[in-house]
């Protein structure tokens, strides 16, 4: 286990101290305070990016709760994972397919805004949270 809120705190700062420069696959798992869904991502890539994406084909999107599913990448985009924590010029946080500023998962900096939606062009189309609960 490389992060939890509960042990390491509930801020991006203990997040990156524990994930940054870690050279191998590790998943990261969300849980929604309201509704209890599970979803998260498998990533391969965990360098700060200064607001462009890293990663590979090997990422994937994940959901655990209600339903699991796993969305690979499509092979249409390179989006994988996008990790800033620096550059004041581009959102900070980490995020998973999409686009800057429309991600398919972000986590924002502040550890409070997180977003999941059903589709993007880097992975297969599909909800990560329960029908009707996409975004925010």
């Amino acid at each position: 286990l490389l992060y939890a809120d509960w042990r390491d705190g509930r801020a991006f700062g203990s997040l990156l101290r524990c994930v940054l420069h870690y050279r191998s696959q590790a998943v990261l798992v969300v849980r929604t305070v309201v509704a209890g869904e599970v979803f998260g991502a498998l990533a391969d890539c965990w360098e700060e990016g200064n607001g462009t994406f890293g990663g590979s084909a090997e990422c994937l999107l994940l959901s655990l709760l209600p339903v699991m599913q796993v969305y690979r990448p499509t092979g249409k985009s390179k989006n994988f994972v996008y990790l800033n924590s620096r550059s004041k010029r581009a959102p900070r946080g980490l995020g998973f397919g999409g686009q800057v500023g429309s991600f398919r998962l972000w986590l924002g900096a502040d550890m409070e805004e997180c977003q999941a939606l059903g589709t993007d062009v880097a992975f297969d189309a599909g909800p990560l949270t329960a029908p009707g609960r996409e975004g925010r």
